[in-house]
């Protein structure tokens, strides 16, 4: 099972500009952004992660390699929410892989993952639960700020399911001991442009045990393997006051070699409507207009940048709707449509304009 699923499942983030870069839980935006990456897998010896303080990076010459694309969403509109109903947010990781979330006052945390997983080298469909939730930030987050946590994360599937018909289930236990700082900033370079950063430095030693369920008893398989990585992940503040991370470098001790994912291009609330819709006026003022290409049945919702719901309007059959805006605040919102069975059909981001 992949131990570092976690590789990039990365939160996108409003907030000031500052002399100090500082995230707050209500600077967070629930939905609405994709990010697309690439890992250069043998970066050139050059790029290393450096020491602590002020420091500028040169990762110009990265290379293109394995693309990921990372959409967040509501997680009500994904596929296994109701394994997870306690989640607040969502992050499609790959095509068939979701992770959830839960965002408060403190941090965010990861409590799940569910889809197509890698168990023992089969493509298995399978969930993993995390005990207790794994940080992905803790609030405020900037500079000097560090903590540590033990988490767990536990899997199971039939044994069938990856070749072994005589073995009723297979789970996998790792247990995560996790060591944070926020210990450098500064300007890094990266082939998309230069951007002002600060990076957390995240150590992770994962003891892994496997266990056959047969006849009634769960049997470890052998002593747990342990291996530690190093994660240093870079976040920037753009001119607009968006906050996101431009780069990951994963280094592993055991063997010095590094990886690094970095982000080529990163949409923020695009149409990418799967319902073919219209929005005007954009700014709106009073009332938000909708035409639908073909019949839409569903719900409209309309969210503040922290991802707070002000609205919702159920539609049948509608080839336009017109949104009062009256309870919504001025600047930018998001609108969400959602079919009858709950599944995403889109989202684009407006502003308000009074």
């Amino acid at each position: 099972m992949k131990q570092h699923f976690l590789l990039m499942i990365s939160m996108i983030f409003f907030t000031s500009i500052n002399a100090q870069i500082t995230i707050q839980s209500s600077d967070v935006i629930d939905i609405g952004f994709v990010a697309d990456q690439t890992t250069d897998t043998l970066p050139d010896p050059s790029i290393l992660e450096g020491g602590v303080g002020n420091i500028n990076w040169d990762f110009s010459i990265l290379k293109p390699g394995e693309d990921g694309q990372y959409v967040f969403l509501d997680p009500t509109s994904t596929p296994y929410f109701s394994s997870f109903p306690e989640a607040n947010l969502a992050s499609r990781v790959e095509t068939e892989l979701y992770a959830y979330m839960v965002k408060d006052n403190d941090k965010i945390e990861i409590i799940g993952v569910e889809g197509t997983l890698d168990v023992l080298g089969f493509p298995i469909q399978g969930k993993l639960d995390v005990t207790p939730g794994q940080s992905l930030i803790r609030f405020p987050a900037t500079f000097g700020d560090t903590y540590d946590e033990t988490v767990v994360q536990q899997g199971q599937v039939p044994g069938s399911s990856v070749g072994l018909p005589t073995i009723d289930s297979i789970r996998v236990v790792n247990t995560v001991e996790r060591a944070v700082d926020i210990d450098a900033w500064g300007e890094m370079t990266i082939p998309a442009g230069v951007f002002n950063t600060i990076r957390s430095s995240e150590t992770e030693t994962t003891s892994s045990q496997v266990y056959f369920y047969s006849s009634g008893v769960w049997i470890p398989q052998g002593a747990p393997q342990v291996e530690t990585l190093v994660y240093y992940n870079w976040w920037t503040i753009d001119d607009d006051g968006l906050a996101f991370p431009v780069v990951q470098m994963v280094y592993d001790p055991a063997s010095a070699s590094r990886t690094v994912t970095y982000l080529e291009s990163l949409t923020a609330v695009t149409n990418i409507f799967t319902t073919e819709a219209t929005l005007y006026p954009n700014p709106a003022k009073d009332y938000l207009n909708i035409d639908f290409d073909e019949p839409f049945t569903g719900k409209v919702e309309v969210f503040n940048l922290s991802g707070q719901k002000q609205l919702t309007m159920q539609l049948a059959n509608s080839y336009s709707a017109k949104i009062n805006l009256a309870s919504c605040s001025t600047g930018f919102h998001i609108i969400v449509l959602k079919g009858i069975n709950n599944d995403l059909a889109g989202f684009k981001k407006f502003e308000i304009f009074r």
